[in-house]
């Protein structure tokens, strides 16, 4: 049940990080072209998110190793 709930949230994360990210590079022909003040944006933005869907991840595969119910 825990492992279930943080794999769900981990989940939910990682769907952000993909709506935060795809309208932006959709919308620029080269995204590697984009302007440092945007790339600092999007990394003030993704970067968290992204170790916080690894954490997620992490506890939900760990929960029923450690006894969680």
């Amino acid at each position: 049940m825990t492992s279930d709930l943080f794999l769900l949230a981990a989940f939910v994360v990682f769907s952000l990080i993909g709506y935060i990210m795809l309208p932006a590079i959709g919308r620029r022909d080269d995204f590697l072209k984009a302007s440092p003040s945007e790339m600092a944006w999007y990394s003030k933005r993704i970067f968290p998110l992204m170790a916080i869907a690894v954490l997620f991840a992490f506890l939900g595969s760990q929960a029923n190793s450690w006894g969680w119910p």
